[in-house]
């Protein structure tokens, strides 16, 4: 059984019961941590990237734009390779917040 808000809204049961307000809550803080650290990882891993590229920039043609243009093609490679290390940090963080650490 599904329930369907005016909205568009589907919110789909959980056991016998609807999914309750504190469930979706913990859902959503999860996630926006999850993304929270992703953002962090992606951020770094970009700067990372690109000053790896400074030798390269001015040797010929190689300039900065060059630069971005090949970390902006490998971000996409190296964030899917640091998945699992961000799910990892968050799940340090709550066993952390559960220790009250």
């Amino acid at each position: 059984m599904v329930a369907r808000h005016g909205n568009g809204v589907v919110i789909a049961p959980c056991g016998d019961k609807m999914m309750g307000v504190l469930p979706r809550y913990i859902v959503r803080a999860v996630l926006a941590y999850s993304a929270l650290v992703m953002a962090v990882l992606t951020i770094l891993i970009g700067l990372y990237l690109f000053t790896t590229q400074q030798d390269e920039i001015g040797i010929g043609r190689y300039g900065v734009p060059d630069a971005l243009l090949f970390v902006a093609g490998n971000l996409p490679v190296q964030v899917f390779n640091l998945l699992p290390i961000g799910a990892l940090i968050v799940r340090s963080m709550g066993m952390l917040a559960i220790r009250s650490s």
